[in-house]
């Protein structure tokens, strides 16, 4: 799955300017926040917009009492 630079909320800081006329952000500055952006793309950092029904903790096997053992 590729990343969408124009979905990017780098791409609408990149095309801003200063009064100079000169880039708002360095090209370094750019470079490292796609790298970051794919880092964090890449580690699954995202959050979750729909419910997981799956349970967060498998500690106990199917059929297992929450009790203490015998």
């Amino acid at each position: 799955m590729g990343i969408n630079r124009e979905e990017s909320p780098l791409s609408s800081l990149a095309r801003l300017k200063e009064k100079s006329g000169g880039p708002f952000l360095p090209v370094e500055a750019l470079a490292a926040g796609e790298r970051l952006l794919a880092d964090f793309t890449r580690g699954q950092l995202q959050p979750r917009i729909t419910a997981s029904r799956e349970p967060r903790h498998a500690s106990r096997t199917n059929g297992a009492r929450g009790g203490m053992a015998a």
